[in-house]
């Protein structure tokens, strides 16, 4: 009987638990709390947490329905930015002659998913959806140089400078680019790129963000180590950069003289701060004119949206957009296609 009275309030706890963290990772960019920002992981897992707390909700439903209101409340309003995560969608928008389409995908270095190493047959199978698709503009984060040939129906391109020791990025365009430039984050491998993109009559400006990666491969060996100390550390410093860098971002952002696309991987959840401040103002294609799961990163518990295309609000209207579940990367690409309004 002490026993199981034991487990059933261990059950209660964790319930409990699960649905604070819950509530947690969906509120924390409505109240962002600066002095903890290694909190802004908890929107990493909200997938995986409305699970545990929709199993939650079943288990006590045909235990003890009392205990059903705890996860049920979470789930509730959790389902309040569930539309970040999910979209219901019944048609596309017609195209139009002033529409093109632009994709972006963290190719991680054309490696597989399972990190064996540089395969010529994931780069292959990755060019072969890249001509399926056949994007206007082509964003690519984690890129390798040495695929820069293949890709020659695109005359227009710029990569992430050799001096910069950054991780790579890269554009290519079939529509001619007048400016370049790059975002230097500091004290960060990542970086950002821009290319101004002459099409029709008008000039916009696209950038490649590749925010701060968690450089977490193990979470086991990271929370064994020093009890776990070195696992919140490095969740500190990421969470401080991603504020930091997409603040650096949207100075740039408000100084372009041109409307803006930002492409790329955020490494932070659609109810994160730092998505909510690139955010302003931009037209989130997935929300727009998504369809269903908008999942863009999947490794061993995690599947999260944390690649992105956002759009300027007042210059462009979404007509379509895309997930693709191409296993060939731990990320998934993403693709839409935009409108510019000024050319009516």
């Amino acid at each position: 009987m002490k026993r199981a009275t034991f487990i059933r309030n261990l059950l209660i706890v964790l319930t409990i638990l699960s649905a604070l963290i819950l509530m947690g990772g969906c509120f924390i960019a409505y109240f962002p709390i600066e002095s903890l920002p290694f909190l802004d992981v908890i929107g990493v897992l909200v997938p995986t947490l409305f699970l545990i707390n929709f199993l939650f909700f079943i288990f006590w439903i045909f235990t003890q329905k009392r205990y059903a209101s705890i996860p049920f409340v979470a789930l509730l309003l959790g389902f309040l930015i569930f539309g970040s995560i999910y979209q219901i969608k019944f048609s596309n928008q017609n195209s139009a002659e002033s529409d093109f389409s632009i994709l972006s995908y963290n190719v991680q270095g054309f490696r597989s998913f399972r990190r064996e190493g540089i395969s010529d047959f994931t780069k292959s199978e990755i060019y072969n959806f890249i001509v399926a698709q056949g994007p206007d503009i082509l964003c690519f984060q984690e890129y390798g140089r040495g695929m820069t040939r293949s890709f020659n129906q695109y005359p227009y391109r710029y990569q992430t400078p050799y001096r910069s020791h950054k991780t790579i990025q890269a554009i290519f365009s079939k529509y001619p680019i007048i400016g370049i430039g790059s975002l230097d984050f500091p004290n960060s491998a990542n970086s950002a790129i821009y290319a101004d993109v002459v099409y029709a009559k008008d000039t916009l400006r696209v950038y490649n963000l590749h925010l701060q990666s968690y450089w977490i491969y193990s979470f086991s060996s990271l929370i064994k180590r020093n009890r776990g100390k070195d696992f919140l550390k490095r969740l500190q410093h990421t969470a401080d950069k991603h504020r930091e860098q997409a603040a650096i971002v949207e100075r740039h952002r408000e100084a372009s003289p041109y409307p803006v696309v930002f492409c790329g991987d955020f490494n932070q959840p659609p109810y994160s701060p730092s998505f909510t401040r690139l955010s302003q103002g931009m037209k989130d294609t997935f929300r727009e004119q998504g369809k269903g799961w908008g999942t863009t990163f999947k490794r061993n518990i995690i599947s999260a949206r944390i690649d992105f295309i956002l759009a300027d609000e007042q210059a462009f209207e979404v007509l379509d957009h895309q997930n693709f579940d191409i296993r060939k990367s731990d990320h998934l690409p993403v693709m839409a296609r935009l409108k510019l309004l000024s050319d009516e």
